[in-house]
């Protein structure tokens, strides 16, 4: 399908979105992966299974982190 944005054509595919959507575990990982480590997500999905492993703990971990310290943040808030 093809959408105009007002300066280029994007390519996408509605399956790829409702993945990523409905809960996919593997394409949500390559969802994080593409925008927060500037990964392809033919490269997540390509790696070897314990270092896709290893990316996946980072990430489980990262957000965790993250969560912690929005809390940290609204209880000083409040």
């Amino acid at each position: 399908q093809t959408v105009y944005t007002g300066r280029k054509y994007w390519w996408y595919d509605k399956t790829s979105k409702k993945l990523i959507k409905g809960g996919d575990p593997e394409s949500n990982y390559a969802h994080y992966c593409l925008h927060k480590l500037k990964m392809l997500p033919s490269q997540f999905i390509n790696m070897s299974k314990p270092e896709r492993a290893f990316i996946i703990a980072s990430i489980d971990l990262k957000i965790e982190y993250e969560k912690k310290e929005l809390k940290k943040v609204k209880r000083k808030r409040h």
